[in-house]
């Protein structure tokens, strides 16, 4: 994880795993490209089809298909890798 836009959940620095042809689920973490840039988000389906991927940390925002993000992949996993 690049940041804390999903702090506390998922901390900068997590690894995670994704999949380019898992179908999008309402509710799971979504990878969504815009402008050139990969987020990581909570996908969230709007009427008519639109969605929004929303982070958990209110200090990011969130990105919008309105806008011509896309989702390129579909989370599957989370790995912290920490060893306590």
């Amino acid at each position: 994880m690049p940041d804390e836009s999903m702090a506390p959940q998922i901390p900068a620095g997590t690894w995670m795993h994704f999949s380019k042809t898992a179908k999008p689920v309402p509710g799971h973490g979504v990878l969504a490209l815009l402008s050139g840039e990969l987020f990581v988000r909570k996908l969230i389906i709007l009427p008519g089809g639109e969605w929004v991927g929303e982070a958990k940390n209110s200090g990011y925002a969130p990105v919008r298909s309105r806008d011509g993000a896309k989702i390129v992949a579909v989370m599957l996993g989370v790995m912290s890798g920490a060893i306590d």
